[in-house]
């Protein structure tokens, strides 16, 4: 009696290790596949995430949400606060006891999400006169809404970002609601 394989069991084998490999081969491949668009998804919300919580972290430390500050105009699209001016040593100014203060303006200008700093001249975030920094790029809305629109101490901003990759878009909107400084 010989002993090893028949022609057929080596086929059969060999047939059950290809469907093997194919099954496990696409499987690799869809993940493959798939992680760009699943990383590009996770990046889009990170930094709406992040940009937002920046955005609440100010308004945490305002004292005051004006209608108004130089040509902008406090809405659905265009938030302003106002924070205390801070020296080098980070104390708070004061200028014939009355508190100096550093505007924000946050907009959207495009698909771009703009922060406008105009400060104190003689504190720690003076002599940037405005000028706007991209803080997050590919932003379809911006949106706050105030507790009282005369004279808010909430404010709930949300931001929608989009991102459009293998044809497919993908959307992601990140909404939080904050206080003023010392408001509640």
């Amino acid at each position: 009696m010989k002993k090893g394989f028949t022609i057929l069991e080596l086929l059969i084998t060999i047939a059950i290790l290809a469907v093997i490999m194919l099954v496990v081969g696409g499987v690799y491949i869809v993940g493959l596949q798939e992680y760009p668009k699943i990383f590009n998804q996770s990046q889009l919300q990170s930094n709406a995430n992040t940009t937002l919580a920046g955005i609440v972290n100010n308004i945490k430390q305002g004292t005051k949400i004006p209608d108004s500050y130089d040509i902008y105009t406090k809405g659905a699209s265009v938030l302003i606060i106002e924070l205390p001016a801070q020296d080098t040593n980070g104390d708070f100014i004061y200028v014939d006891d009355v508190l100096q203060v550093d505007t924000f303006i946050y907009s959207l200008n495009g698909n771009d999400l703009e922060k406008r700093v105009f400060g104190y001249d003689l504190g720690v975030r003076g002599g940037d006169d405005g000028n706007p920094s991209v803080i997050l790029r590919n932003v379809t809305a911006l949106n706050c809404t105030y507790d009282v629109p005369s004279n808010p101490v909430e404010a709930t901003c949300s931001i929608t970002t989009e991102d459009r990759t293998n044809l497919k878009t993908y959307t992601y909107t990140a909404t939080r609601t904050a206080y003023l400084r010392n408001k509640k």
